[in-house]
Formats: structure tokens, C-alpha cells, sequence
């Protein structure tokens, strides 16, 4: 039963890297909508 739970792994480093990867990318998406949200509210009030 050692040896089991010896070589069990619940988190492997593709699944590191797929959450990281997971992340960074909703944080690009929320980043860049909440820019050009603000963006487009100043091209629509006229300032330049």
C-alpha cells in the first residue's frame, strides 16, 4: 500500500502549466475588454 500512494501523483506539470496557461489568458481577455470598453466610451463622448 506504501508503494501506491509512494508513486500516486494528483498533480501532474501538464496540468500545472494548462491552469497557468488557463488563467493568464481570462486575465488577457478581462484586461483588454475592460481597455477597449474605455476606449470606445472616449471615441463616443468626441475627445480624441
Amino acid at each position: 500500500m506504501a508503494e501506491f500512494f509512494k508513486n500516486l501523483s494528483l498533480v501532474c506539470w501538464w496540468d500545472i502549466l494548462g491552469v497557468v496557461a488557463l488563467i493568464s489568458s481570462i486575465a488577457f481577455v478581462v484586461i483588454r475588454k475592460n481597455w477597449l470598453n474605455k476606449e470606445q466610451k472616449r471615441l463616443e463622448s468626441g475627445r480624441n
